[in-house]
């Protein structure tokens, strides 16, 4: 103990066996204690330490962005996509000092991987400070400081939490914010009938846009980059009862995203009002022997699990791929991966179910009336070394 300022203190009671009774205990009182003994010949003897541990409750930990305090009342926290977001987490008070630390939780049915973001690009980054190593000061709290490398749209609706524990909590406490990613928009386009499948004058055809963004915007309809023929709906729908071989054209869904106009890549609608036979499966003959650029093999293709393909229709040719389904040996309309009007048809983040028999199908150069197999590529999905191990 202390000599010169503790020798007089009532709260200290020395027996006379060498006991040392405090009596209501401070937290000055916190720190080692060592028992000092000296002999009839005035020789020193000392005990070994014995560390006091004062418990102090903490306040309750809060966040700071931007050095500012966040508002517990208001924790909805605005930021853009792609963006770097600084968190400070700060407890006053409590001894020991108490432990921070960071935790991210995604909004429900968020899927990591959307992205192809990393596990460590989605999780905080505590920051490290050099002060952190110096001698703590009793009563002076904790501090811990984080960060968000990027911020992505599936960090929408995330809940950062900033959790402390110490000796004196039954139950851990937590400071925490809600994030408002704010997001262009991106869009996806489907056909009903689905792609792949001809459209022939007369019948019912709808087209759906459907527009994911940050605030959420509204889709709207362009052809030929104009007004559309027939009235469309605020959910993104554009209703053909009848379709008219005039409706064909190019077709863009747009929307108006914090005063910025963003639109859809063009899909070429084309009606077929000759008399194409289509109530029998096509004739299955090969007209040329590339299914495209990147294919070295005639008729086979080989693409990485995760990977991209792209088959192309014969050149010249006016055709679309479907897919050959090998449970009723029918080809069927694809209803994913982007279509274009030159015969291009695009698979991004390839999957094994993508795997199988494609076919480009289009109107015969002899027989403009007669549908016929004008290309057949045969896709296998392969995956590394690495990737077989880890699954």
């Amino acid at each position: 103990m202390d000599r010169t300022t503790r020798v007089t203190d009532y709260r200290f009671i020395k027996e006379a066996n060498g006991a040392l009774t405090i009596t209501n205990v401070m937290l000055e009182d916190d720190g080692k204690w060592q028992c000092e003994a000296e002999n009839t010949r005035q020789y020193t003897l000392n005990a070994r330490p014995v560390k006091l541990v004062v418990l102090d409750r903490p306040k309750p930990p809060y966040l700071l962005i931007d050095s500012r305090r966040l508002d517990a009342g208001n924790i909805f926290v605005p930021v853009k996509e792609n963006s770097e977001l600084n968190l400070a987490c700060v407890s006053e008070g409590g001894n020991p000092k108490p432990t921070l630390t960071w935790e991210v939780l995604l909004s429900p049915g968020v899927d990591r991987h959307a992205q192809k973001v990393s596990v460590e690009d989605m999780e905080l980054e505590e920051i490290k400070n050099e002060k952190d190593k110096n001698t703590y000061k009793i009563n002076s709290g904790a501090k811990s400081e984080a960060r968000l490398k990027a911020v992505y749209r599936t960090h929408h609706n995330a809940r950062i939490l900033c959790v402390m524990e110490h000796p004196t909590l039954k139950i851990r406490q937590n400071a925490s914010l809600l994030l408002d990613v704010q997001y262009t928009p991106s869009f996806a386009i489907s056909r009903t009938p689905g792609f792949g499948y001809p459209l022939r004058e007369g019948i019912e055809v709808s087209l759906k846009c459907d527009v994911d963004s940050n605030p959420p915007s509204t889709p709207r309809w362009q052809k030929d980059d104009g007004e559309p023929p027939v009235p469309q709906t605020g959910d993104g729908f554009l209703n053909f009862t009848s379709i008219r071989r005039e409706h064909s054209g190019w077709y863009k869904c747009t929307s108006r995203h914090l005063n910025f106009q963003y639109s859809s890549i063009g899909y070429y609608l084309s009606v077929r009002y000759d008399s194409v036979d289509v109530t029998s499966e096509p004739d299955d003959q090969d007209m040329s022997v590339a299914a495209s650029s990147h294919n070295p093999n005639k008729g086979q293709l080989e693409v990485q699990l995760g990977g991209a393909v792209t088959l192309q229709c014969p050149q010249g040719s006016l055709g679309c791929w479907s897919h050959l389904d090998p449970v009723t040996a029918r080809l069927r309309g694809l209803g994913h991966g982007l279509s274009t009007p030159t015969g291009q048809f695009s698979l991004k983040d390839v999957v094994y179910q993508d795997a199988g028999t494609y076919k480009c199908i289009g109107q015969s150069p002899m027989n403009k009336k007669k549908l016929e197999v004008l290309q057949t590529v045969a896709v296998t999905v392969k995956a590394d070394m690495q990737t077989d191990a880890l699954s």
